[in-house]
């Protein structure tokens, strides 16, 4: 009879071993880093990949938050291919000069206007000095931009921008979607020559700063009203 139990215990431990190496599930690192930003400083996103959240805040320095995840499954005896994925973006957060820099690099293939994207997703959360300047060069993604008070710069290759512009901020807007829509509560939109695309230009009565927000293919969105 005991034998007989342990034989069932043994083949139940067997089955769960199974059914833990068959479990498949997405592979995620995260990584926060911080540095000191001095007034003079810009912070640039250098050759950006996948989903951005940028906001402001009152601290004097920069801390970014970056999430890769694989875009595949994996069961728990194919880590290191999971990780073997992951290493194919590789991202970085440097000082150069007067810029704070985040970067990524990937190998894309195919043709420009239809590059290959990386297999993973990668999320990059920025918080920085509010009235610092931002220069953002992305690829593809989205953006989303808050409670920040300096110039910004934002260049898309394909994917959406949306600024969240503070409502005692003073700000001109250059916004231009070559193949897209162009929204906002500042003003209205104008289309492009065959209705291709949309321009938005707005001059606040006090102009403090400048928001540059170009889009290749997708969407720009700037709401003038408090960040959610």
């Amino acid at each position: 009879m005991q034998r007989k139990s342990a034989l069932v215990v043994s083949t139940l431990s067997f089955a769960c071993l199974l059914a833990a190496q068959n479990t498949r599930d997405k592979v995620e690192t995260r990584q926060t880093e911080h540095m000191t930003f001095e007034p003079s400083a810009v912070v640039h996103l250098e050759n950006i990949l996948g989903h951005v959240k940028v906001e402001g805040w009152t601290r004097p320095d920069v801390e970014v938050t970056i999430v890769k995840a694989t875009k595949d499954y994996f069961s728990g005896d194919q880590q290191e291919t999971a990780a073997k994925e992951l290493d194919k973006v590789k991202t970085s957060f440097t000082r150069k000069g007067e810029e704070i820099v985040v970067a990524s690099e990937y190998k894309q293939g195919g043709i420009p206007g239809f590059r290959t994207d990386p297999p993973v997703d990668i999320t990059y959360e920025i918080k920085m000095p509010q009235d610092a300047r931002l220069v953002i060069d992305q690829n593809s993604g989205d953006v989303s931009m808050s409670r920040l008070l300096g110039d910004i710069r934002v260049t898309m290759e394909r994917g959406s921008v949306t600024a969240f512009v503070p409502s005692e901020g003073q700000y001109s807007v250059d916004a231009k979607s070559k193949f897209g829509t162009v929204t906002s509560n500042l003003a209205t939109a104008q289309h492009g020559l065959y209705f291709l695309g949309e321009r938005l230009d707005y001059d606040a009565s006090k102009t403090q700063h400048k928001i540059v927000l170009r889009a290749k293919f997708g969407d720009i969105v700037i709401v003038h009203a408090p960040a959610p």
